[in-house]
């Protein structure tokens, strides 16, 4: 039976992950048997930067299960940030499930673009990723640009509908 437990404190993120600012505080858990822990974590930082992105506050929280074919969770949250030149209120990702059943939802919202994205899948070792996206909302508050997947569009000057329908013929993320 495994109980370890511990407490995080990052003083400077850069001097953990080159590139990244921030300061903040987490804790971490692995508890259960040792053929199959179970793992909790979770990290708030302060004034965090990395790749691009920047926020006041970010937290990060993890759960994972087992060692084979375990389930697991991890949720990201940023407030009041900006990607590039866009600003956001907050932006929300969560990736919840295993390798046979997993989903994918994010949301970007408060400030010029507004963005929701949910998923769900599985990842076969052999074939990749499979699944669909039920959600895929974008809007720019800037023009006029908006779509939706399967939904009505008011900010169009006529009436109409768009769904979108995306097949990767190879998976190509490493280049």
């Amino acid at each position: 039976q495994l109980a370890l437990a511990g407490e995080l404190e990052l003083r400077a993120m850069g001097d953990t992950v080159p590139g990244a600012k921030g300061r903040g505080t987490g804790w971490i858990r692995i508890e259960g048997e040792r053929r199959a822990p179970q793992l909790r974590g979770e990290l708030e930082l302060e004034q965090f930067a990395a790749q691009g992105v920047r926020a006041a506050r970010a937290s990060l929280r993890a759960l994972w299960q087992g060692a084979r074919d375990g389930e697991g969770s991890i949720e990201l949250s940023l407030r009041q940030g900006t990607f590039g030149e866009h600003s956001f209120a907050t932006a929300q990702a969560q990736l919840a499930g295993g390798a046979r059943a997993h989903a994918l939802q994010a949301k970007v919202g408060g400030g010029r673009i507004a963005l929701a994205l949910g998923c769900s899948g599985a990842a076969p070792d052999t074939l990749g990723w499979q699944g669909q996206c039920d959600v895929l909302e974008f809007a720019d508050a800037g023009t006029a640009i908006a779509f939706g997947l399967g939904s009505q569009l008011d900010r169009l000057r006529a009436e109409g509908r768009f769904d979108i329908v995306c097949r990767l013929k190879e998976n190509r993320w490493n280049g």
